[in-house]
């Protein structure tokens, strides 16, 4: 699906009038961005599978358009189709707001370019029939997986309407804008840890340096797609922001769907996709423009713009480095200092590499080859990226988990009550054959989270009744001497098992039966 990606990018580009390298580079920066990679690392694959499909969805949208054909607008239904079936429904959220936004785009292009009112009304009105029969024709290819979710999703917790609090969980913090530009300044989960205030593969969209800075520059570009791409990339952001802006409360309280998905950092794959096309068109530009165009397409890059830029990140390093020499023999944390000396390091050689090439391609005659230069480049900032997020190694099973097995001699007579562990771990006894009562799930059963909640008391009757013969807390709990009370079985590593007498034996009920 990466490739997916990437081959979808360079044709959409293509068909919006960007050269082969310009092409090239938009889908290299799409494909490995940190958006994706992160991803990857994470096991979130999902949400690539969905995502991956938009610009081909784009591309053939736009085929429709050019030729005027609603059979283009049927078949672009399938890749719709595809996109929902992929694995993610509330990624696709994001995909269909992709395309509706590009079809109002087309509409109003349309609708600029004709003079009566009539013919204005139909030209903007053709796009959005076509985007309205692509949308149609997913939604009924993947209808045979939509239609069992809706019916368990209005039995679930999310029936009622969430709270913004729930909506707007996984928000992306105004500090990450940071991260743009130094995509591992707060750490990562593989090698060296991580102290974000959010969650790291939410919050992760780095395109790679010399990407960003020809996106900058391309907000100069005289294209069409110019003002679509600029307004898209920044609109994502600040959808992104969730709770910490406005635009996110806006599409909850006027957007349903947007009432019953959360994580709204995952907005940053739409600024991943629009910043990735606008560098595209403009390194097409940069090879097909003349010398005096190229000067004012560059002409925000001067000399002492980077001599700040360097001097000030230099000052950072140098700050950090003393820091950390100054508190690594009383700061366990310092070496969080040390990392990011490094990470910002790696920032300023990729911006001066990628300020040094776009100095040159200024009054550069034979531009194919900075083209290939450039695609180099952000092929090595982006590999020195993914290579460090991704590791292959064996899953490491979970420590406190282990040592539940431990204490439990046959997991299937009984489940367990894993006492307030993080949500993220609650699916961690899988591995060990345990069954738990609680879990992670996007749909819960409304009923049943009533029910469990109904009590929250570990020694409750509900729990009885649902077969919880362990209860398992990372603190020792004061339970009275009396027959009904837990009682102690194993503490290791700051886990405490505890049995629970008195619990029912596992029991099924049958609504209806069938001869």
């Amino acid at each position: 699906h990466l490739w997916l990606a990437g081959v979808g990018m360079y044709v959409w580009l293509r068909s919006e009038g960007a050269s082969a390298a310009g092409a090239v580079l938009g889908g290299t920066a799409f494909a490995f961005s940190g958006y994706f990679f992160v991803r990857v690392q994470a096991g979130h694959l999902g949400v690539i599978t969905t995502g991956a499909w938009l610009p081909l969805i784009l591309w053939i949208f736009r085929r429709a358009v050019s030729f005027r054909s609603w059979k283009l607008a049927i078949v672009g239904g399938l890749p719709v189709g595809l996109s929902i079936l992929a694995g993610h429904t509330a990624s696709f959220i994001y995909v269909a707001l992709g395309l509706i936004a590009y079809a109002v785009f087309c509409a109003w292009g349309r609708w600029r370019e004709e003079r009566s009112a009539v013919s204005r009304a139909t030209a903007a009105a053709l796009p959005l029939a076509w985007v309205g029969v692509m949308l149609l024709v997913g939604l009924a290819l993947a209808a045979v997986q939509l239609l069992p979710m809706a019916e368990l999703a209005i039995r679930s917790t999310r029936q009622a309407v969430p709270s913004y609090e729930f909506a707007s969980r996984f928000s992306w913090s105004p500090g990450y804008l940071l991260t743009l530009l130094v995509p591992n300044f707060f750490g990562e989960p593989a090698h060296t840890g991580y102290w974000g205030d959010g969650i790291y593969d939410e919050s992760i969209f780095y395109i790679g340096v010399l990407p960003l800075m020809l996106a900058l520059l391309g907000t100069r570009l005289r294209h069409r797609l110019t003002p679509f791409l600029f307004a898209l990339g920044m609109g994502a952001l600040l959808l992104a922001l969730g709770k910490y802006g406005v635009l996110h409360l806006l599409f909850y309280r006027f957007v349903p769907l947007f009432r019953m998905a959360r994580a709204p950092a995952r907005a940053g794959f739409l600024f991943t996709l629009a910043w990735a096309a606008l560098a595209g068109l403009t390194v097409t530009a940069l090879q097909s423009s003349a010398h005096e165009e190229r000067g004012r397409l560059l002409s925000p890059l001067k000399w002492p713009l980077v001599l700040v830029v360097t001097a000030g990140t230099l000052a950072l390093i140098v700050a950090g480095l003393m820091a950390f020499a100054w508190g690594r023999e009383t700061n366990p944390a310092a070496g969080r200092l040390w990392h990011q000396a490094n990470q910002t390091m790696l920032f300023l050689l990729f911006f001066l590499l990628a300020a040094g090439l776009l100095t040159a391609w200024r009054g550069a005659s034979r531009s194919h080859r900075l083209g290939l230069l450039a695609l180099g480049l952000v092929v090595l900032d982006l590999w020195t990226f993914g290579s460090g997020a991704i590791e292959v190694k064996e899953v490491q099973e979970s420590a406190y988990w282990h040592v539940v097995a431990q204490a439990v001699d046959d997991p299937q007579a009984a489940r367990v009550l894993p006492w307030g562990l993080n949500d993220m771990e609650q699916n961690g006894g899988m591995a060990f054959g345990l069954r738990s009562v609680f879990g992670y799930d996007p749909l819960i059963l409304q009923r049943y989270e009533e029910f469990i909640t109904s009590r929250p008391d570990p020694r409750a009757r509900t729990y009885d009744l649902l077969n919880a013969g362990y209860l398992v807390t990372t603190a020792p709990q004061d339970f009275p001497d009396e027959p009904e009370s837990p009682r102690l079985l194993l503490e290791q590593s700051g886990v405490y098992v505890y049995e629970r007498p008195g619990v029912l034996p596992r029991a099924w009920v049958v609504p209806q039966v069938e001869v």
